[in-house]
């Protein structure tokens, strides 16, 4: 037994010596990439990253890693073919070579591990590459020291990883002296230093092609935040939102006819909200309709919903592009029947949160979170009165012209997508100087006093 632990022990610690420093190596590579990644991330957004957090500004502004990298030491300038046959130059920014830097280093020792006693001359590259980078490191720190540059807390991070990796890829590369019998194998071929090289040089080229369309996106967004604040403060002005409505033709004059649950409009306008419970963008305002109804959208309009499921199953007018839709608004409309409006508007909203695929045990499962009978609701579904419901609103939409969701009309109007703020209802809601809450937009607009 003693023996057989002795001889345990002696492998164990012939493991270590044997990957022991090429896992240190490949952790500290890891970690240098990870948070060069970071702050490659943070180019594109000093403000908003995460990094950020845990490395503040100072109260001057003279620190911190958003200020570093602000400063002209945070790219460098790589000469490169342009048209014309002429040399330009491209910035590229020091924590992506940091990254391709401990890319390479990670992948090398990774596949190939220590120095082997044959071909340990091809270790020379990734001896001299972490020595360049040593060198590089001593430069930044000696920047940050000796001149103005702001201090940056990760920046100081990827140096001190890089410290501790530079001297055990020194160790890794030196030519072994022990027995080849430790060493498995004892010969390190060309062809498996060149497979290495490839695959840093094709990781490299995807970290630089993401950070290209990284920027890119970027550079949009910026040429977009002027037109973004204009359509901003359009969508706050009451008078602008009342023309744009106004300007939109009359598609229906008639009323909608009421389900047996839901309330008289009175004097408020009527919100006619055409949705399919499988569309994406009906999922972004469907799964918070009650909430606003409840905070304040219910006190401007009175709202009614009504279904225009793109599936070819109720819906002949369309191409079937979502299978389940025609169930999930007989779901809906099963719930109405057994529990009202309130019931409804909960369904509704289950409807679009529910995150698996829509089938009659989603339904039933639906149905009693909401505290209603499940097998009632499936049975209801097949009713021929659900089914003339959600009918009837297919061939609404239709006569009004509709041919996708979401689509919402207020009072016969079709309201475009920059009116849908609580600015346009809220203004719209107003009574005019002269006549019933529901008068014309026009008149409400001429009551703003902005009419051109």
């Amino acid at each position: 037994m003693k023996h057989r632990v002795r001889a345990t022990r002696r492998s164990i610690a012939a493991m270590i010596r044997r990957h022991g420093l090429v896992a240190a190596i490949v952790l500290l590579s890891t970690a240098g990439g990870g948070m060069s990644l970071a702050l490659l991330h943070a180019h594109l957004n000093p403000e908003g990253a995460l990094l950020t957090r845990f490395c503040p500004a100072s109260v001057d502004g003279g620190s911190g890693c958003a200020a570093a990298l602000q400063t002209r030491w945070a790219e460098v300038s790589i000469p490169r073919p342009g048209p014309g046959f002429r040399i330009v130059s491209t910035k590229v920014p020091v924590a992506y070579l940091g990254a391709a830097y401990f890319t390479f280093l990670g992948l090398w020792f990774g596949h190939l591990g220590r120095a082997r006693p044959r071909g340990a001359r091809w270790h020379l590259i990734a001896r001299t590459t972490a020595m360049m980078g040593g060198v590089i490191s001593v430069g930044f720190v000696g920047l940050m020291a000796l001149t103005s540059a702001p201090w940056c807390v990760w920046c100081l991070s990827v140096h001190a990883v890089n410290a501790m990796l530079v001297p055990l890829v020194w160790r890794a590369t030196e030519r072994p002296t022990r027995p080849t019998a430790v060493l498995a194998p004892t010969t390190l071929f060309p062809r498996e230093a060149m497979a290495v090289m490839v695959v840093a040089g094709l990781a490299c080229a995807g970290q630089w092609g993401l950070w290209r369309q990284a920027r890119i996106h970027r550079h949009h967004m910026d040429a977009l935040r002027p037109f973004k604040a204009m359509v901003d403060d359009l969508q706050d002005d009451p008078a602008f939102l009342l023309r744009e409505f106004a300007a939109q033709p009359v598609v229906l004059s008639q009323p909608v006819p009421l389900r047996p649950s839901e309330p008289p409009a009175g004097d408020k306008p009527v919100m006619l909200v055409f949705s399919d419970f499988e569309c994406p963008a009906c999922r972004c305002e469907g799964g918070k309709l009650r909430e606003r109804i409840a905070t304040g959208l219910g006190r401007l309009v009175e709202v009614r919903v009504r279904h225009f499921p793109l599936c070819a199953d109720c819906n002949p007018h369309v191409r079937d592009a979502h299978p389940n839709a025609c169930d999930a608004a007989y779901a809906a409309e099963a719930a109405r029947w057994q529990g009202g409006e309130d019931a409804f508007l909960r369904m509704y909203e289950a409807l679009f949160a529910y995150p698996g695929t829509l089938n009659d045990d989603a339904y039933a499962h639906l149905a009693r979170t909401i505290g209603l009978d499940g097998e009632r609701l499936l049975r209801d579904m097949r009713s021929p009165v659900i089914r003339d419901l959600v009918a009837a609103d297919i061939e609404l939409g239709v006569a009004l012209g509709i041919e996708g969701t979401p689509t919402t009309l207020l009072d016969g109007r079709v309201i475009p997508e920059i009116c849908e703020t609580d600015a346009f209802f809220s203004a719209y809601a107003t009574p005019a100087p002269a006549g019933p809450v529901h008068a014309t937009p026009e008149r409400r607009l001429h009551a703003t006093g902005s009419e051109r």
